[in-house]
């Protein structure tokens, strides 16, 4: 099995580590991407930025 067969066969397009930098996979991070258990508290809202309190 090639590379491009194994990463077709678990489910995606592209090979999801062939860039170093996020901004050139924008169109493949929502498929991969895992949420920690904190992810929102860090996130917080974007239409209200504000500073965390941790």
């Amino acid at each position: 099995m090639t590379k491009k067969e194994y990463i077709q066969h678990i489910g995606l397009e592209e090979n999801p580590f062939q860039y170093t930098n996020a901004d050139k996979e924008t169109d493949l991070i929502d498929k991969y991407f895992i949420y920690p258990d904190y992810f929102e508290d860090v996130w917080g809202d974007p239409s209200a930025p504000d500073s965390a309190d941790l």
